[in-house]
């Protein structure tokens, strides 16, 4: 396991994970599920 690049990752993306659930609070419902299904429509399209 490269500890290093975890660590990298780790960092990074912990605090993409905060801001993003910070601005969803703040955010009407109905667009933060229009956001959510549009993301999930594109990671099946790559999937396929």
């Amino acid at each position: 396991m490269d500890w290093t690049l975890l660590v990298a990752l780790l960092a990074g993306s912990l605090p993409g994970i905060w801001v993003v659930a910070q601005l969803t609070r703040r955010m009407p419902e109905i667009l933060v599920r229009g956001l959510l299904c549009a993301s999930l429509a594109t990671a099946g399209m790559k999937v396929i």
